[in-house]
């Protein structure tokens, strides 16, 4: 089973908000967010003709909000959108098929509690964020458990899913990536991602290698780390790459930014992605030269 809210392939969206995602979006954003399919949905585009010029706002804010109606600097157009369907009609029908199959599978489990079994993708310290228009912060909120797979109860989730941690367990546990471990937890979605949550009865099964986090290294993670205003591929599979919920203030929207933990100002100057390659390469190379070595030791 997979979750078919977060496939990317079946809708493409040419609203200014997915510019930054290559007009990527999720099919759980168009059916049960927005619920802009098929009738599409209809937008105001707020102006500024200070901002649009490079001029600063005579009120101080970075960007348009709810506070911006009345400024003589201000106005909107009416705008119509609507997602393009990217599959033929058979894929679509397909599609249909696996979401209500899954859909009853999540009533089925949402609000009870459920057994879990799975090895650690990665853990990531869980922050969330808000905006007022003029600067951004982020709150510390424990840990985030990555799974790309794992067994719930009986069935098994081929899919990425979650769970959350507090500050207190992670410290009592330590887990990290490559561990393998069976809890019970709530069963619930969150902006359809599949999240478990209060675990308890926890079992390491088998300990990975991979970083523990601590607290202390969140809160230094929190304070030096970048917001990105895209989420790049690059940086979505990244261990130091963290997708962070985000609430604007102003005028309420919520919203993902993509958070640096290594403080990178850019996507495209990201030294930590190339160190880590570079260090691949060089144990690949020292690991063909030793094999060439021994070889030519026989």
């Amino acid at each position: 089973m997979i979750n078919p809210y977060k496939r990317q392939d079946i809708f493409r969206c040419h609203h200014d908000s997915h510019n930054g995602f290559g007009d990527v979006v999720s099919a759980y954003h168009v059916m049960k967010n927005k619920r802009c399919f098929p009738n599409g949905c209809v937008y105001f585009r707020w102006r500024c003709s200070l901002l649009d010029k490079g001029n600063p706002c005579i009120r101080g804010y970075n960007h348009i909000g709810r506070n911006c109606p009345g400024c003589r600097y201000y106005s909107e157009d009416k705008e119509m959108n609507r997602p393009e369907v990217e599959v033929d009609a058979r894929v679509y029908e397909d599609f249909e098929t696996e979401l209500r199959a899954f859909e009853d599978w999540v009533r089925d489990h949402t609000g009870r509690r459920v057994t879990f079994y799975g090895r650690i993708h990665s853990v990531k310290p869980r922050f969330r964020g808000a905006s007022d228009g003029k600067s951004q912060r982020l709150s510390f909120h424990g840990f985030l458990l990555v799974f790309q797979e794992g067994y719930i109860g009986k069935d098994h989730f081929e899919d990425f899913c979650y769970a959350t941690v507090s500050r207190g367990l992670q410290g009592r546990w330590q887990l990290r990536r490559g561990d393998v471990v069976e809890f019970e937890g709530d069963f619930g979605l969150d902006r359809g991602r599949l999240v478990l949550s209060k675990l308890n009865r926890i079992e390491v099964v088998e300990r990975g290698d991979g970083e523990v986090w601590t607290e202390s290294q969140a809160h230094v993670a929190r304070a030096t780390g970048t917001v990105f205003a895209s989420q790049e591929e690059m940086c979505v599979a990244c261990p130091r790459g963290a997708l962070v919920d985000m609430v604007d203030e102003t005028d309420g929207r919520h919203y993902r930014r993509m958070f640096c933990m290594e403080g990178m100002p850019d996507p495209a100057l990201c030294t930590y992605q190339r160190g880590s390659l570079l260090q691949i390469e060089v144990c690949l190379e020292d690991r063909e030269r030793l094999r060439r070595m021994n070889g030519a030791g026989r």
